[in-house]
């Protein structure tokens, strides 16, 4: 069995994430995904807010368990008082 063309020889499956021919393909499905599942759930009543809310929690939902796990998860100092205001102003423009 060889590997795929896009892979370098000897990459494993550790590494195929990082691959850049990769995550171009992983982001190019996701995007492509969201905007068909995005209209049959509009025609389904669901709003639109909800449906960002979901997207962003079922990213944060598959993020969060790598972080953890890799030991990447750096949380920012809470004296910094620009992060309340970056967050404020990304629920708003979110919204």
């Amino acid at each position: 069995m060889s590997a795929p063309p896009f892979m370098p020889v000897g990459a494993s499956v550790v590494a195929m994430p990082q691959s850049p021919a990769v995550l171009l393909l992983i982001t190019g499905t996701l995007i492509g995904l969201n905007f068909p599942l995005g209209k049959i759930a509009g025609d389904a009543g669901v709003s639109p807010l909800i449906w960002a809310l979901l997207i962003s929690l079922g990213a944060s939902s598959m993020l969060l368990p790598l972080l953890l796990a890799t030991r990447s998860l750096n949380l920012p100092s809470p004296r910094n008082s620009a992060l309340h205001g970056n967050f404020r102003a990304g629920v708003v423009r979110y919204a």
